[in-house]
């Protein structure tokens, strides 16, 4: 169960990268979106940070899992305070500042997600069984190779 919970997690990282990339492409275009980025090259290095730590979390590496939440935990928090602050200060709601809220919340919890994942230890990489028996069993090359060739061929 807990390779399917890895898989899942992953998958949520991956859906958000995308999710990640098109709000910047977006920003970058100059297009309206309902969700914004904070700043459009912080974001871009985000993105590119989140590639990586994606590859070292399906790797089950630890230091990709904890380098995703904490740069997830600085971004998006920073984001959430900033926009609960125009709450307070300004006393308006508006949908952008209620997605912006919303998509923060989300990244917050998928640094949470990425750490929890991480944190099972029991849950390793495993080997592919479909190959591995034909490139780790030196026993059976060497099986293969000792024996004698029994059959008689006649040429005619």
């Amino acid at each position: 169960m807990k390779l399917v919970m890895n898989k899942f997690v992953v998958a949520l990282m991956i859906v958000f990268l995308i999710f990640r990339v098109f709000v910047a492409v977006k920003a970058q275009s100059g297009d309206a979106f309902i969700v914004s980025p904070i700043d459009i090259n912080v974001e871009i290095g985000l993105i590119f940070i989140s590639f990586i730590c994606i590859l070292l979390v399906m790797r089950r590496l630890k230091v990709g899992g904890v380098i995703y939440a904490l740069t997830f935990f600085a971004y998006f928090g920073v984001d959430i305070y900033n926009q609960v602050m125009k709450v307070f200060t300004d006393s308006e709601f508006n949908l952008n500042i209620g997605m912006n809220f919303i998509s923060s919340i989300f990244g917050i919890i998928m640094g949470i997600l990425a750490l929890m994942n991480i944190a099972s230890y029991n849950v390793k990489v495993e080997k592919d069984v479909k190959t591995e028996w034909f490139y780790d069993n030196k026993g059976l090359d060497r099986e293969k190779d000792k024996r004698d060739d029994n059959n008689n061929y006649r040429i005619m």
